[in-house]
């Protein structure tokens, strides 16, 4: 009995000990696994960006360049011609004359203006503007009318003809009375009538377009007045050396509200407005 006691005492702690050796053999085992998963958690690169998250990166890197750029310093004012050039009214502060222009097929955007019996044509941007000249001046008891708007480059071309043989009548010839022309009649292409934004007013008893619309009161009025609406007395008495052009108090010419007040205000020639 003692000995099969023993026996059986002996297989058990062999069994103990050969569990034991089994969990043991196992935690290493274990041990081995985590500390491999933990090296390789610890080597693993970074996610890359998701498309979104990398969009808005762009956009927020593209929001501070532009931000950056729109700091930066103004770029350098236009060398053109006057400090009045370059402004948002360029086509009425158009220059014409006779060093200055219009291509032989210019033509303009007109519509009917004025209140004249005559067929008168003006351009269409200013021709609301001449209107309301017309009506404030009338009613205040005037009767200004139109006489001359717009013009085409070969009717100025019959014009200019016209004063050549006038000045050719008083004795000039050749290239003298093609100069004296110029300096009362434009020469075609030259003339604001051509660029559609020049008026010759008068009255009905009063149509000669000449130096007598002067002594009109419709001519005070419009000196006193017409810059209100865009306009300005074009060739001013005094003024002939800078515009070329003698005097003329029935001519006006649309430059916008802005030029017009600087131009009345200062009594500039448009020349000088344009530093030309």
């Amino acid at each position: 009995m003692a000995m099969k006691k023993s026996r059986k005492s002996g297989y058990r702690r062999r069994t103990f000990r050969n569990r034991a050796a089994l969990i043991a053999a196992g935690c290493a085992v274990l041990a081995a696994l985590s500390g491999l998963l933990l090296l390789g958690i610890s080597q693993k690169p970074a996610p890359a960006m998701a498309p979104a998250a990398e969009s808005a990166a762009s956009a927020a890197s593209m929001a501070s360049a532009q931000q950056a750029e729109s700091q930066a310093a103004p770029p350098a004012e236009s060398e053109a011609a006057g400090e009045n050039a370059g402004t948002a009214d360029d086509w009425a502060l158009r220059l014409v004359d006779k060093d200055h222009l219009l291509p032989a097929d210019f033509a303009p955007d007109v519509v009917e203006a004025g209140n004249s019996y005559k067929h008168v044509e003006f351009d269409r941007r200013a021709a609301g503007a001449l209107e309301e000249l017309l009506d404030a001046c009338n009613a205040e008891g005037h009767e200004l009318m139109v006489c001359s708007g717009y013009r085409t480059i070969a009717y100025q071309e019959g014009l200019f003809e016209k004063q050549v043989r006038k000045q050719e009548n008083l004795g000039l010839s050749g290239e003298e009375a093609v100069a004296a022309a110029a300096t009362v009649v434009e020469v075609p292409g030259g003339s604001e009538h051509n660029l559609g934004l020049a008026v010759d007013f008068g009255t009905p008893d009063n149509q000669l377009v000449d130096e007598s619309f002067d002594d009109e009161p419709e001519s005070a009025w419009l000196k006193a007045n017409a810059w209100k609406y865009g306009f300005i007395l074009r060739y001013p008495q005094g003024a002939e050396d800078v515009t070329g052009i003698t005097y003329e108090p029935w001519h006006y010419r649309y430059v916008g509200l802005a030029a017009a007040k600087e131009i009345y205000d200062r009594q500039l020639t448009l020349e000088a407005y344009l530093g030309e």
